[in-house]
């Protein structure tokens, strides 16, 4: 069952990302807009991760749903919550593009940057961040170890692939990696452009399956039962690779981001 604060907190992330992105573009923040868009989904997801989960993105809802179906150990994300997550997100991602184009008097269009084709944009650059993200936010926030593992670093680490993203990529696509916010600006300038937005979204949703299934291919023993996850933990402890040592049961495993928590808060 997906409850009310749930949809409240993601609602109010995804504005707070859109709104943010709109900003930037808008005011032609070009040198810090990344670091300003990676910042604020850094801080949503810390704020908002124990509440909703901090999903703020379509193609993080599939993916979730993804390796959710696919077996993930102790996981449970069902496809329902998947629709109900991403509606909110368009919802608020429109409502957050009406409110910066209303600010600006201005909206900006969703296309491919000065000599770059559809191709590159689309096939590549959207497509391989928005893997690059979701994969992040599977092995940092959803693993098995994660949940199990208190660790600090999982809103920065998720806030540092926009901001790579935005730099990397940004000049080639524009640095969407996010369908809500495709959807948001495409609505901002009334619905013009359909293959913008269709590329765009196709593209993003492309990566976050392939995320999902690379996600299972490097960690099978997240998938395999107890049996399999005591095997993977015991390699994974022989090898002396750990991205935390602090270490406290999950109360919630498989529906938040930030489960990493006890019984109450973090």
């Amino acid at each position: 069952m997906v409850r009310f604060h749930e949809i409240v907190a993601e609602f109010l992330g995804t504005f707070i990302l859109v709104l943010t992105v709109g900003c930037n573009v808008l005011s032609g923040n070009t040198a810090w807009g990344g670091v300003s868009v990676g910042s604020a989904l850094m801080v949503c997801v810390y704020g908002l991760a124990p509440i909703s989960g901090a999903n703020f993105n379509p193609a993080v809802s599939v993916a979730l749903g993804l390796v959710s179906s696919m077996g993930l150990a102790d996981f449970e994300f069902p496809w329902k919550k998947v629709v109900i997550y991403t509606s909110t997100q368009c919802l608020a991602a429109v409502v957050a593009a009406v409110g910066h184009a209303a600010l600006f008097r201005n909206s900006f269009r969703l296309q491919p940057g000065a000599g770059f084709g559809w191709v590159n944009a689309g096939r590549l650059v959207e497509f391989f961040y928005t893997f690059m993200l979701c994969f992040v936010v599977l092995n940092v926030a959803v693993s098995t170890s994660a949940r199990k593992d208190q660790n600090q670093f999982f809103g920065l680490a998720i806030g540092f692939v926009i901001v790579a993203g935005a730099y990397g990529g940004g000049v080639v696509s524009g640095g969407c990696f996010n369908p809500a916010l495709a959807l948001g600006a495409h609505f901002a300038i009334g619905f013009d452009g359909h293959l913008a937005y269709l590329v765009y979204a196709f593209c993003q949703l492309l990566g976050a399956g392939a995320a999902a299934r690379l996600f299972k291919v490097v960690r099978p023993w997240d998938f395999g039962g107890a049996a399999a996850a005591a095997g993977g933990a015991q390699k994974v402890s022989d090898s002396g690779v750990h991205l935390s040592d602090s270490c406290s049961k999950a109360s919630d495993p498989g529906v938040h981001l930030s489960d990493f928590c006890s019984q109450h808060v973090f």
